[in-house]
């Protein structure tokens, strides 16, 4: 037992040492930025809030290791680390050893799994998530075994989840609701432990309120300190509508990933278990520790809130309580009902080391630490003149502001005002301390957030640079000032600093390695791109090709840019869905601007050298020979068709002009 304690130990300690080193240490994707700026002032980050992790973020801070960023960072490294230990505690507990060696082999296959591992060396919530989460669940196990402390311990833990991720208490509370059938039948649970487990919950819930202690102090996303506000906070009303009810296809999905990310030894170890004999305490209680087999599919309620979307680490977190369970049961069924043998080491060793899993680690890992995200960072920072309005829409432009404002003090002179918070008047408040506004919220023409961005930009403009990331604000009027569009009205210009960090930011994107679904070159991508139209919309010709160059990373040959002059309208470039530009994206976008330019042969010629790993290539070959050569495009859209006949939604547009 003791060599077996000192094996685990040793395994947790390299893999803490392992994640700590590749953890983020500067700008990052997604929330990040907010989550880093909540824990730094101890506040609260987009709804629900996630108040717990800024508690545990900003004792974080007080280590004096690394950046503020990568300090916050090690909390999901400990996070996903401890969590891997209960896990293994868990399996332990599932087949009644002290420290088993399928235990460590369920910690090990927990943690190389992508939905763990992407949230394990970045700035997130989800290990913490699933730390609480894989805790109650334990307390649930210990409960059905006969421990009525365990079903306090599950309500506690899972009241603490709900203050960091609510899909993830909600897995637990399924779960608990399964236990709860399994005992009614078997004996009557005690009606005053499932009383004192709502206590339990409760007191866990309640480090939510943290939000209104600590409105009007720290950074906030509402206002919390009002019962209406404080409810809209917790609730996420404001994403309600990012919910959608689950169908057969969507469940598929979810159920699918899962089982690829932990392999096909848990799903055979399921099946071990499904037939292990009852332990006479066991039988005696009339109990089935098959109940515990629904566990993975009643935690999946947690991952099917929305549709998956493996591109979006967010999205894939939904499935740590899922994916726990399944490795535990899967962990567990191998070691009991395969006996001891040198078989069931094999399996569990094939187990731990789930090799598409090690295929993934290297590309993950080094995903973490993103400097070309830091350069872009530094331009949209040290762009805009003094005292300007900077309209930010993207999350990461919206969130590196606010990490770098927070914990650095960059730029107290800018006013910054987010897109999608436009018509919150709480935002609008923020905006008091600059000159160019008093807190209350303006209209202007338009409809929805553009109506009160141009409210803002009216307000600002005349007295100080305006500055936006999207073009809508100005209708695409202005000056191009390296990230953002300057508004006409104003008498300045950006200084050369940003255009140095922009190219900084390209250069360490191409040398470095696509990580993580391509997701940090996908921003600069997003940047690069819409700088390009802005400048072909000029005429700068030339530098238009750089940016489109820069965004395609050499796919396209820069000799195809000499010479080319504006001849007609662009046609509508093809994108992919996604909720990032994708390397395809980018690359039509340059054949289209070759074809606007007067390269059409040439951009023809690079769209059929893409048909064979890009089948929107000739749905975008269509939308080139619609008015040139209309049967050309009929062929072109009947090839797409019959080539990707899933795709055919998205050719409605053309179809319509055909």
């Amino acid at each position: 037992m003791e060599r077996a304690a000192v094996r685990r130990t040793a395994l947790l300690i390299g893999a803490f040492g392992g994640l700590a080193w590749f953890a983020s240490f500067g700008p990052h994707l997604f929330d990040a930025g907010e989550l880093v700026a909540a824990g730094f002032r101890l506040g609260g980050s987009h709804p629900p809030g996630q108040p717990l992790h800024s508690i545990a973020s900003s004792l974080a801070v007080l280590i004096p290791l690394g950046s503020i960023t990568y300090r916050v960072a090690l909390v999901s490294v400990a996070c996903a680390v401890a969590a891997a230990w209960a896990l293994a505690r868990l399996v332990d507990e599932i087949i009644d050893e002290p420290v088993s060696l399928a235990g460590d082999a369920s910690a090990l296959c927990f943690l190389i799994a992508p939905p763990i591992l992407r949230q394990a060396v970045r700035v997130e919530v989800y290990a913490l998530a699933v730390l609480l989460s894989i805790v109650a669940i334990h307390g649930l196990v210990r409960w059905f075994r006969g421990e009525s402390r365990g079903v306090k311990t599950a309500a506690l833990f899972a009241g603490l989840a709900s203050a960091v991720h609510p899909p993830h208490a909600l897995a637990v509370v399924l779960c608990g609701a399964v236990v709860w059938g399994a005992l009614a039948k078997a004996r009557r649970p005690s009606v005053r432990a499932v009383a004192q487990s709502a206590v339990f919950f409760v007191l866990g819930a309640s480090a939510i309120l943290l939000l209104p202690l600590r409105a009007g102090r720290a950074p906030m996303w509402g206002t919390p300190e009002t019962l209406d506000g404080f409810w809209r906070y917790v609730s996420a009303a404001s994403y309600q509508q990012n919910l959608s009810p689950p169908d057969a296809l969507s469940a598929a999905s979810v159920l699918g990933h899962a089982i690829l990310s932990a392999g096909v030894l848990p799903l055979v170890g399921l099946v071990l278990w499904a037939r292990v004999e009852r332990t006479p305490s066991e039988r005696a209680e009339e109990l089935d520790p098959r109940v515990l087999l629904l566990f993975p599919l009643l935690a999946l309620g947690a991952a099917l809130l929305q549709p998956l979307e493996v591109s979006n680490p967010d999205n894939v977190a939904y499935l740590g309580p899922a994916l726990a369970v399944l490795i535990a049961l899967g962990a567990a069924g191998l070691s009991r009902g395969g006996g001891k043998g040198a078989l069931t080491a094999a399996a569990l060793a094939g187990l731990a080391l789930n090799l598409p899993n090690l295929a993934a680690l290297p590309g993950t890992l080094h995903g973490a630490d993103l400097p070309e995200l830091d350069a872009y960072a530094h331009a949209l920072t040290e762009t805009p003149p003094a005292r300007a309005l900077v309209v930010a829409e993207t999350d990461f432009v919206a969130a590196a502001w606010m990490v770098e404002r927070e914990t650095a003090g960059a730029r107290p002179d800018v006013a910054t005002f987010t897109y999608g918070l436009s018509t919150s008047s709480w935002h609008w408040r923020t905006l008091a301390p600059h000159p160019a506004f008093d807190g209350a919220p303006v209209r202007a023409q338009g409809s929805g957030y553009l109506s009160y961005v141009r409210g803002a930009a009216s307000l600002a403009s005349g007295k100080v640079p305006v500055l936006a990331e999207t073009d809508e604000a100005f209708d695409g009027r202005g000056i191009v000032a390296g990230p953002y569009l300057l508004a006409p009205a104003t008498n300045s210009t950006s200084s050369t600093v940003s255009t140095r960090w922009l190219a900084r930011a390209a250069t360490l994107a191409a040398r470095g390695r696509p990580s993580d679904h391509d997701a940090a070159r996908a921003i600069l991508r997003d940047e690069q791109v819409r700088r390009a139209r802005r400048l072909s919309a000029r005429g700068e010709t030339w530098r238009a090709a750089a940016a489109l160059r820069q965004a395609t990373h050499g796919a396209v040959s820069p000799a195809l840019f000499q010479g080319a002059s504006f001849r007609h309208a662009p046609v509508p470039t093809v994108l992919d869905p996604g909720f990032l530009i994708s390397e395809g994206d980018a690359f039509r976008e340059a054949v289209v601007w070759l074809d606007a330019h007067g390269k059409g042969q040439d951009a023809r010629v690079l769209l059929g050298e893409q048909v064979a790993h890009d089948r929107r290539a000739l749905l975008q070959l269509a939308w080139l020979e619609l008015l040139r050569d209309p049967p050309g495009a009929r062929r072109a859209l009947d090839a797409f068709l019959a080539a990707a006949p899933e795709l055919a939604e998205e050719a409605a547009p053309i179809r319509a002009h055909l």
